[in-house]
């Protein structure tokens, strides 16, 4: 068998899914920074 085919296999899959982490986490930080912003101007009923 090929192991070269399948280690560049596998990394394709960490790298894609570490990027899908990555953009989850990013999202998730500014997602709770624009709530801060509407809890701070008074904007949301909570």
């Amino acid at each position: 068998m090929n192991f070269s085919i399948l280690i560049m296999v596998v990394a394709a899959i960490a790298g894609a899914v570490g990027f899908e982490v990555v953009v989850g986490l990013a999202m998730n930080v500014m997602v709770k920074r624009d709530h801060a912003d509407l809890d701070d101007s008074g904007l949301l009923g909570h």
